[in-house]
């Protein structure tokens, strides 16, 4: 079989000197000029510019440092007011200003979380607009605010719905985590004993609410004249998880009253309406009120927030324990993101975007590909577009879309500090190595790639042999979705046109059929009319069910995943599907041995295993058996002496490999998990790849065909090449050359 490479031609990188700025290591596909500067003991600060496909032309910073190391820490940059904004570097100072005598000092700095805007503070919800975080925000084992409740998305003028935030966290003992702490308040009537629950603090005041607020939300009389309030003095304690906080009724204020309470550092207001008033109308003057907090993860990840001392909301994860949680969307978007990598390094990351002659920003369907590309193991996205920003010392390293830098309402920094406590024993979680073509949930561990991917009202547990997916309350259209990014291969639409699944669901349910959403090339997330419905079959027993999809158009291009609306309706909380294994076969017959059980499973190669890798000097192309590359690894070795400022890889298939970073300084662009061990690699050095002395257009359009390591190309095809592969070198080829050019391919 003929099989072909195009060597596409690459940018010289721009040498970056300094004292302290050395040539930066390519770590991005498509990267074309880059430095890396350490900015302290264990951290470093990377620039990085790319072109091209996937991710176009783009620029990147990137601070990455190890909470193990005694002389780091991190801090939350907020107002007085948690209500106010400032700009990032207005932070910076203030910060760097209060904790001078403390010998703690901002290394970099980035915008936090986003805020509650008049979309969510119209004329049915407040009185003006107050700009709280939407998400959790602890500082120094403070709560300032509990996440949005569900309330507060009621009355938007969007039509956003009900949003659990997630949050980026930091331990006592410096391990960092994520997940959606929600804070919860018991409130007790001390005379009466009568006792209510609130998740509100310092929300917004929306109906059928009680919120909880202080003088950190700097509170004038946004409520409504509906609202009953109850002001609270003489204040004991503090707003930490565990704590209690405690006070004394010192004025009440009834729906409609012409007085309205004011608020400040020593006292809380209680603040009700709609059907919540009646939980604080029997309050008198004098009754002792106290406040008991705790906080709960509502993402079920296994996270000890009582241990917390930093929070930051965001909007939504990239990345959890290794596994992609396909985020989509459409449009380019300035980013700035926060997580942790495989490693267990910290990473920020910060993409300038809406900017053409500069950087477009990132799409969400690319972003966990980056993110994967990067190492990280799991993230959160915090606000973007013209809030991304970054501060390196006092310096804005990058380049708002507003054209100059915009007041946020909080940010997140890394600060030098005196040596402190060790870090306590932190390894990030990693998910089950699976083979695409095949999960099974024989493995307990493979629950752990669905349970990582974005659902609704399910519980995803372990059970034998497969994985139990549980609506965990009355709901329509339980599911949960299945990514195949964490992989160690990639599967294509184009031939996998089959999805196999073995499942058994409850006995008792009130839906008999799923409908599967297609989630593939330019489909980055489910969305309507890309979808199959099929019936169940027999509940309480083994059903196998062949997906046929030979015919559908919009299954094509790379495979993202499947949403598994287990349930395609109505669901009673405990009804249930039990998943053996999920399945792609590229045909009818393949598809069925799946069923009868006479299928070939699909295996992973070890870590260790071994990847054949040839070489051919003339063409830079390497073939002929010269090493033995360890699977999972970089091939570099290979081409140790060869002069190139990049090297492009490709499978035999002419597929280009994901970028890995290596210590010869040469990227990779590779899906390195792609290779199976039994697969040979051809790898072009992006030069002079047709040997006429220059290193120009000619060299990108040469394409090597072979056949078992054979070339068996004329010389005009060497020069021009058969680019589309149809045995002729004639417009067709010049076209595409055409698209290569413009970065369309």
């Amino acid at each position: 079989m003929k099989k072909r490479v195009i060597g596409i031609l690459t940018a010289l990188l721009i040498l970056i000197s300094s004292t302290l700025t050395v040539n930066a290591l390519p770590i991005i596909t498509g990267e074309t000029d880059g430095s890396v500067q350490t900015l302290a003991e264990g951290v470093t600060f990377t620039k990085a510019a790319v072109e091209g496909a996937p991710y176009g032309k783009q620029k990147f910073n990137i601070v990455e440092f190890d909470l193990a190391e005694r002389t780091l820490d991190l801090a939350i940059l907020k107002n007085d007011y948690i209500a106010s904004k400032k700009t990032v570097a207005s932070f910076v100072d203030v910060y760097n200003a209060e904790h001078e005598a403390e010998g703690k000092k901002v290394i970099a700095a980035v915008n936090g979380d986003l805020w509650m805007t008049g979309i969510h503070s119209n004329d049915k919800v407040a009185k003006s607009i107050l700009t709280v975080p939407r998400g959790m925000l602890m500082s120094d084992g403070i709560i300032y605010c509990s996440s949005q409740i569900p309330n507060e998305a009621t009355y938007t003028t969007n039509g956003e719905g009900p949003v659990t935030f997630w949050a980026f966290g930091m331990t006592a003992d410096y391990v960092p985590m994520l997940g959606q702490p929600i804070v919860n308040f018991a409130v007790k009537n001390t005379r009466t004993g009568n006792a209510t629950e609130t998740q509100a603090y310092n929300r917004l005041p929306a109906h059928d609410s009680l919120v909880i607020y202080d003088g950190n939300c700097n509170y004038t009389n946004y409520a409504l004249d509906d609202a009953y309030e109850v002001v609270l003095t003489d204040i004991s304690g503090a707003f930490t998880c565990g704590g209690t906080v405690s006070g004394t009724v010192s004025a009440i204020y009834s729906a409609n009253d012409d007085a309205s309470p004011t608020l400040d550092k020593n006292s809380i207001v209680l603040t009700a309406r709609g059907d919540k008033i009646e939980r604080i109308s029997g309050y008198q003057i004098g009754d002792v009120i106290s406040i008991d907090i705790s906080i709960s993860d509502a993402s079920g990840r296994d996270n000890d927030w009582s241990k917390a001392v930093l929070a930051i909301g965001g909007h939504m994860p990239l990345m959890i324990d290794g596994v992609s949680t396909n985020p989509a969307g459409v449009g380019n978007y300035p980013s700035t993101i926060i997580g942790y990598k495989n490693d267990g390094k910290v990473v920020i990351i910060q993409n300038d975007g809406r900017q053409s002659d500069w950087s477009l920003g990132l799409n969400y369907n690319y972003m966990d590909d980056l993110m994967m590309q990067l190492g990280v193991n799991t993230c959160i996205h915090l606000d973007g577009g013209g809030s991304s920003t970054m501060i390196v010392g006092d310096e804005l390293v990058n380049k708002p879309s507003d054209g100059s830098a915009r007041a946020v309402i909080n940010g997140i920094a890394l600060v030098s500090c005196e040596e402190r406590a060790p870090q306590g024993e932190f390894e990030p979680k990693t998910p089950c190595r699976f083979n695409a073509k095949y999960l099974s949930f024989e493995d307990s561990g493979a629950a752990n790639i669905i349970s990582s991917g974005y659902g609704n009202t399910t519980a995803v547990t372990a059970v034998e042999g497969a994985v139990r997916l549980t609506a965990s309350t009355d709901t329509i259209d339980p599911y949960q979705y299945y990514s195949v990014s964490s992989a160690v291969n990639t599967l294509n639409a184009n031939q996998y046109k089959y999805i196999v699944l073995k499942y058994k669901t409850s006995e008792n349910i009130t839906t008999p059929a799923m409908e599967l959403f297609l989630c593939s090339g330019n489909i980055g997330g489910p969305a309507a009319g890309h979808s199959v419905v099929f019936n169940h079959g027999t509940a309480g027993e083994w059903n196998t069910q062949i997906v046929d999809l030979s015919e559908r158009t919009d299954w094509s291009g790379i495979i993202h995943g499947i949403r598994l609306d287990y349930f395609a309706g109505n669901a009673k909380k405990g009804e249930y599907m039990d998943i053996a294994y999920i399945a792609f076969a590229k045909t009818a017959e393949e598809a069925q041995s799946y069923v009868d059980g006479t299928a070939q499973l699909p295996t992973v190669p070890a870590e260790n295993a071994i990847i054949s890798v040839k070489a051919n000097a003339a063409f830079k192309k390497i073939e002929g058996d010269l090493v033995g590359v360890p699977y999972g690894a970089t091939v570099y070795d290979v081409v140790n002496g060869l002069s190139a400022t990049r090297l492009e890889v490709f499978d035999m298939n002419g597929n280009s490999v994901r970028g890995q970073k290596v210590d010869n300084g040469y990227t990779v662009c590779s899906y390195t998990s792609t290779f199976e061990v039994s697969e040979t690699l051809t790898i072009v050095i992006a030069g002079d790849v047709n040997g006429d002395g220059y290193t120009d257009n000619l060299d990108a359009s040469a394409v090597l065909k072979y056949d078992a390591g054979i070339n068996d190309m004329t010389d005009t095809q060497k020069t021009m090449g058969d680019i589309n592969g149809d045995g002729y070198v004639d417009n067709l080829d010049a076209a595409v050359m055409l698209k290569i050019d413009a970065g369309l391919m």
